[in-house]
C-alpha cells in the first residue's frame, strides 16, 4: 500500500483538531505478517507480553520503525522521535468492552505533549465495530480525570474524563487493515463496544519526541538521537533472559503510571 498523505496539510489538520485519519501504511502481506506475529498459534498475547510487545516480537520491534509509520510522525514530531509504549488492542464481537473518554497522556508523567498515538489497524475498525472517536480541537490542555474502575472500560487504569463535555462534533476514526490514524496526547477520544460480527484487532504505538522527558521510564529509540537522556531500551526477544528484561521495563512503566495516577487524583480531591 502507497504512502500517501500531504505533508503540510497533515502537520496542519494535527495541530488544528488533534488528530489526523485515515493513513495508509501498510499493504496486505504485511498486515497479515503481524497478525501472525501477535497470533502465534491462533492464540492471543498474554496479558504481560501485551504491554510494549514490541520488545519481544521481531515483527513489532520492526513496525514501530517502519519508514510508513515514522514518515507522518517526523512531520508532526521531527526527526528525533522515542516509542514510550506500545500494545495490542482486541475488542471482541458481541462483549460490552469499551473505551471510556479520556486523554491518553493523563498518567504518562511526561514533561509535555510533544507527542501522538498511532493507531493501526489489523481487521476492520469501523462504527459497528466500535473504532476510535474523537472530539476534535480538545487537546488545548490537560483535563481533570477519575478512576471509578468500570471493569468493561479497557484502559488499564480505568480512567474516564471528569467533566465530559458535548460530543456532537465528535468524529469516527474509521479504518481499513492496513491504515492508521495518529491522535494528540491530549485529545478526548473513546470508543463503543464492538456490535459487528468479527473482533476488531489493533494496534497502537505512542511516540513522543526524543526532546521530552519521563520521569522514572524508559523509552525506545526509533528515529534520530536521545535528546532527553533517557534511558533506552532494547529488543529482548522470547529467551527467558528476555522476558525477564520486558517484565522489569513493564514494572518501571507501571510504577510511572501509578505515581502518576495517585498524584492526578489526590490534586482533584484538593480541588474538591
Amino acid at each position: 500500500m502507497a504512502q500517501e498523505f500531504d505533508p503540510l496539510e497533515l502537520k496542519t489538520r494535527f495541530a488544528a483538531d488533534g488528530y489526523a485519519c485515515p493513513i495508509n501504511v501498510l499493504n496486505a502481506d504485511e498486515v497479515a505478517s503481524v497478525m501472525g506475529a501477535i497470533r502465534p498459534d491462533g492464540k492471543k498475547l498474554n496479558p504481560l507480553t501485551r504491554i510494549k510487545p514490541h520488545l519481544l516480537i521481531p515483527e513489532l520491534w520492526d513496525l514501530v520503525r517502519h519508514p510508513h509509520v515514522l514518515a507522518p510522525l517526523k512531520t508532526i514530531l521531527g526527526e528525533d522521535i522515542f516509542c514510550i509504549g506500545s500494545s495490542t488492542i482486541e475488542k471482541e464481537p458481541g462483549s460490552d468492552a469499551y473505551v471510556a473518554w479520556h486523554q491518553d497522556a493523563t498518567f504518562w508523567g511526561m514533561d509535555r505533549p510533544a507527542g501522538a498515538t498511532a493507531w493501526l489497524a489489523l481487521t476492520p475498525s469501523t462504527r459497528l465495530s466500535g473504532c476510535v472517536q474523537v472530539l476534535p480541537g480538545s487537546h488545548g490542555s490537560q483535563i481533570q480525570h477519575r478512576a471509578p474502575n468500570d471493569p468493561n472500560n479497557m484502559l488499564g487504569a480505568r480512567e474516564e474524563v471528569e467533566e465530559l463535555p458535548s460530543l456532537e462534533n465528535a468524529v469516527a476514526m474509521e479504518l481499513q487493515p492496513g491504515q492508521m490514524s495518529l491522535h494528540h496526547p491530549f485529545v478526548l477520544h473513546g470508543s463503543d463496544p464492538n456490535r459487528a460480527g468479527h473482533e476488531r484487532v489493533g494496534f497502537a504505538i505512542r511516540y513522543f519526541s526524543a526532546t521530552a522527558y519521563q520521569s522514572g521510564g524508559s523509552v525506545t529509540l526509533v528515529s534520530g538521537q536521545n535528546r532527553s537522556d533517557m534511558e533506552l531500551e532494547d529488543f529482548t526477544g522470547l529467551s527467558g533472559q528476555g522476558l525477564a528484561q520486558h517484565a522489569a521495563r513493564t514494572r518501571k512503566f507501571a510504577s510511572v503510571i501509578k505515581r502518576e495516577k495517585e498524584a492526578h487524583l489526590k490534586s482533584a480531591d484538593k480541588e474538591a
